[in-house]
């Protein structure tokens, strides 16, 4: 059988630090886009950097959201065994 506990408070502090690489990947986008030398459409740094950011973001969103949906899960079950 398997078991798995999990703390709302640690998803939710996992996804407040993602949402901060998320912005150092932001910052080094910016820093990337001057770049001066012509690759293949989607082969240079600049390209790779969105990809990562985008990936990024469509996992932070989700876990984010399921921070909240299972704090409130857990609020409605707490409440009920009062």
């Amino acid at each position: 059988m398997s078991l798995l506990l999990a703390s709302p408070a640690a998803l939710a502090a996992a996804a407040v630090d993602l949402i901060g690489v998320g912005a150092s990947l932001g910052s080094a986008n910016a820093a990337a886009a001057p770049m001066a030398a012509v690759l293949a459409a989607g082969a240079d740094e600049a390209s790779a950097s969105l990809f990562s950011e985008a990936y990024h973001n469509q996992f932070v969103r989700p876990l984010h959201a399921s921070a909240d949906a299972y704090a409130l899960a857990e609020a409605a079950n707490a409440s009920t065994h009062r």
